[in-house]
């Protein structure tokens, strides 16, 4: 029946609750989204601080090296260019050195400058006057200058010196003249220099510092290892990058021992490359503690929303069963379970008028049970209370369509409103009614109703009130005819001429003696 059955059997809405729960879930994501920009963002910075550190420090090691590199090949054009003034011969050992040598080949870690012939026979030694006997012809920086008269400054692999300390030699083409190879001038720099250079920097216990010839062989590397000393590294991953690039970055794993690492390297234009490793574990520790920090947040607020939305969704669906409830007993008979008097109403006006815009038929029942007085008075409150939701249910039974409704119109009345429904129509359903409940036996005793009828097209000058009091009239001619029984009024229709602008000028009990007939 319409529409207390509907609202009867509908559970109360939840879009409201469910509304609460998505926000509540839409704020925990996009929390969560945030942070977890913020994370990214987080560890790329950590990254970025870790390359900017491992840049300056490279920077700042390989302007060391290339510093005594250029001082000592200051030292080494010196040679290749006095040497070749033609007096230098005749002067004393003591004097040519002094003219030939400056104070760089004395310094700590720097070995002697030497000058060998085109033959490679050792010519003059800025560590003694009178120099030992030695040939270079076999020697790797010899061969280089012997063949490439344009090679500039040369820088060997890690090498030991005579004194059997491991060393890189630097060397210088002597030319004559004619551009004819006229020897080589050579000194070396310590391994130890790089050894004691490195050391000096605070590394973490998986970093790596790594000094390497541009060839791809290693010259030195901190932690030392004296294993590493000229190891060839061509092959390894990211190792011609480094080779081909002055300056960049790189993640890879260690050569040596598989750590993950970001390498940094600097080269200022010489042949050696400064070469940082920082371990990616180091970087992303402190990160790490932060997004442990944040995620462990994150959890917790997401468990306290979620909490907070569970509690808000039982409330919202206890109070909106509450306020279904309350509502439900705001139109709903007490007794009987059908739609009350104030319901009713409500209903008959919003049928009214939509059967008035639509043009159909609305057709009234009222329902009035026979002698109630003296069934009361026999069996009781009670007992008339019992047959009246006796009846109640058996006209529910019988008013089948979901449009239909069905009311307790007052003590022991009833009412249906059968919208769409013609005068035929509605003795249908009264007749049903009217059957089933004389079928009713309460304990031996029975009970019969007299039923009114009648049916309307609303007309726009026209109240519901005025089809009210002719399905009364039609009642009390039911009962008037000997009771248990239906009675309909003759149909209600405006006056000739009038249409749906008007009715007849008779008043309205004057209507309603007529439509009972």
């Amino acid at each position: 029946m319409f529409p207390l059955a509907k609202t009867q059997k509908s559970a109360p809405r939840r879009g409201t609750t469910t509304l609460i729960v998505t926000a509540m879930l839409a704020v925990v994501v996009g929390f969560s989204a945030i942070s977890v920009n913020v994370l990214l963002h987080m560890r790329k910075a950590a990254w970025e601080l870790a390359r900017q550190s491992s840049d300056n420090l490279a920077s700042t090691l390989d302007a060391d090296i290339r510093r005594n590199i250029d001082v000592y090949d200051i030292s080494l054009r010196a040679v290749v260019t006095n040497i070749m003034i033609p007096e230098i011969g005749e002067l004393s050992p003591a004097i040519r050195h002094l003219i030939l040598f400056d104070q760089a080949a004395t310094a700590k870690h720097f070995g002697p400058l030497k000058v060998f012939n085109a033959a490679g026979h050792l010519m003059i030694d800025s560590s003694a006057l009178e120099p030992a006997p030695d040939r270079a012809v076999n020697r790797e920086y010899f061969q280089v200058h012997r063949t490439d008269e344009n090679g500039g400054l040369f820088v060997s692999h890690p090498a030991a010196d005579a004194k059997g300390e491991m060393a890189v030699y630097l060397s210088r083409r002597i030319s004559g003249t004619d551009g004819a190879f006229g020897g080589v001038v050579v000194g070396s720099i310590r391994l130890s220099y790089f050894h004691d250079l490195f050391r000096r920097v605070k590394l973490g216990p998986e970093d790596s510092l790594t000094l390497i010839h541009r060839d791809g062989f290693v010259v030195m590397r901190s932690p030392f290892d004296i294993a590493m000393v000229g190891r060839d590294l061509r092959g390894v991953v990211g190792i011609e990058r480094i080779r081909s690039e002055q300056t960049g970055w790189l993640e890879a794993p260690g050569a040596v021992d598989g750590v993950p690492r970001q390498f940094v390297w600097r080269d200022g234009g010489g042949p050696l490359v400064t070469l940082l490793g920082k371990s990616l574990a180091s970087i992303y520790d402190p990160w790490q503690s932060d997004a442990a920090w944040i995620l462990s947040a994150m959890a917790v607020l997401a468990i306290v929303a979620a909490g907070a939305s569970i509690l808000l969704a039982r409330e919202m669906r206890k109070r909106s069963a509450d306020e279904h409830r309350f509502a439900l007993l705001s139109i709903t008979d007490g007794l009987t379970g059908l739609a009350n008097r104030r319901q009713f109403d409500d209903i008959l006006q919003s049928e009214w008028l939509r059967n008035q815009r639509n043009k159909t038929s609305l057709a009234l029942l009222l329902i009035d049970v026979d002698y109630f007085k003296i069934f009361n008075d026999t069996y009781g409150h009670q007992g008339g209370d019992r047959a009246l939701k006796q009846i109640a249910t058996t006209i529910r039974h019988e008013v089948q369509r979901a449009a239909d409704c069905a009311a307790r119109y007052g003590g022991e009345e009833f009412a249906v409103i059968l919208p769409e429904a013609t005068i035929e129509s509605a003795q249908m359903v009264a007749e049903r009614i009217r059957s089933a409940v004389q079928a009713i036996s309460l304990d031996g005793a029975h009970i019969t109703v007299s039923i009114g009828i009648a049916a309307v097209v609303p007309a726009s000058n026209w109240q519901p009130a005025e089809l009210i009091a002719a399905t009364d009239a039609a009642l009390y001619n039911a009962k008037d005819a000997g009771r248990n029984q239906c009675r309909s009024a003759r149909p209600l229709t405006p006056a000739p001429g009038q249409g749906s602008a008007g009715l007849s000028a008779r008043s309205a009990g004057d209507r309603i003696t007529a439509a009972a007939g």
